[in-house]
């Protein structure tokens, strides 16, 4: 989890006027000075201890934000082809992809309280999904994948879209897209991915029936971009 300050300063400057010319008038701007002198004094002395309190506490918080919410391990998963691996993270439960019923699922794992977990999958190839990406590229691919998706669990949910993209993760490109289908209770970003010969999802979804919080929507996104980021082909 790539954050920036900026610090602005300001610079105040004040001047004395002209001096009188009797000793009376000098003698009253010179005790005016001087009071003003230490009331400016005593004002920066009160106000320097609580933004040095503040500067603190934003430090603080920028550190913590830049500690990522996982790390990947030495774990590492293939796919069948053995045209790509991926990095589990650290302490993840690898499961049994076979016991999910789907012939397309090769990798599963989820976090140790079981609130959310990761999914890899193989997306077959035919002529419509060719056609779809000369047509549209990878946001094409997003779009029909979503579809399809909308196709496979619509009976049963009403999924909502939240947000589909398209980046890099060093030399390699990926599409994402985010929905919901319970108000935001729970989200899942599928990440779609290719290399030479075939073409790739990697889920990242909540698992409602944790008794632990869930991460929020923002948290499921980072940590499934460094999942995406340990990525290799």
């Amino acid at each position: 989890m790539q954050n920036s300050g900026e610090v602005v300063n300001a610079v105040a400057t004040t001047g004395r006027g002209a001096r009188g010319g009797g000793a009376r008038i000098w003698d009253a701007l010179l005790w005016q000075d001087i009071f003003l002198t230490l009331l400016l004094s005593t004002f920066i002395l009160s106000c320097a201890a609580p933004k040095e309190v503040v500067k603190e506490e934003e430090e603080v918080e920028d550190f913590w934000s830049m500690i990522p919410l996982i790390e990947l391990s030495d774990d590492v998963v293939y796919s069948p082809a053995g045209d790509m691996r991926a990095h589990l993270p650290q302490g993840w439960i690898a499961m049994d992809a076979n016991q999910f019923g789907n012939p397309d699922i090769f990798a599963v794992a989820c976090d140790p309280d079981y609130r959310m977990a990761v999914i890899f999958s193989n997306i077959p190839l035919d002529t419509e999904i060719g056609d779809v990406f000369r047509g549209g590229g990878m946001m094409g691919l997003l779009k029909k994948n979503y579809q399809d998706r909308i196709e496979r669990i619509s009976d049963w949910f009403q999924p909502q879209l939240i947000d589909a993209e398209e980046f890099a993760l060093g030399r390699q490109r990926f599409g994402a897209y985010t929905f919901t289908t319970d108000s935001n209770l729970t989200v899942t970003r599928v990440g779609l991915f290719y290399t030479r010969k075939n073409l790739y999802e990697c889920t990242m979804t909540h698992l409602p029936y944790s008794e632990s919080e869930l991460p929020t929507t923002e948290e499921i996104k980072e940590i499934h971009q460094i999942v995406l980021g340990g990525i290799e082909w």
